[in-house]
């Protein structure tokens, strides 16, 4: 059950990531995708092959993220954070 739980998290951290970078660092699109998913799975006319269907489709498409894009392009740029903070 937890480790489910971990797995989940951790896709939906990929594809979330991979929707910001992909979408010009778009909020409302990662937030729009988000709240499309949890409206499909908590809404009552999805019965389970609805959900199953939805749920195998999310992880393929997390899969195909983290192949395809490959995990070095879903991190973020370095930056020199120490030159921003003493900029006063």
């Amino acid at each position: 059950m937890i480790g489910g739980w971990v797995f989940s998290l951790v896709k939906g951290a990929i594809q979330l990531t991979w929707l910001y970078k992909s979408s010009r660092e778009s909020i409302l699109t990662v937030s729009l995708f988000h709240d499309s998913v949890d409206v499909v799975f908590t809404t009552r006319a999805a019965d389970g092959d609805i959900l199953n269907i939805m749920g195998m489709l999310i992880m393929v498409w997390a899969l195909l993220v983290l192949v395809l894009a490959r995990p070095a392009n879903l991190s973020s740029t370095r930056q020199d954070y120490s030159e921003i903070m003493n900029n006063d």
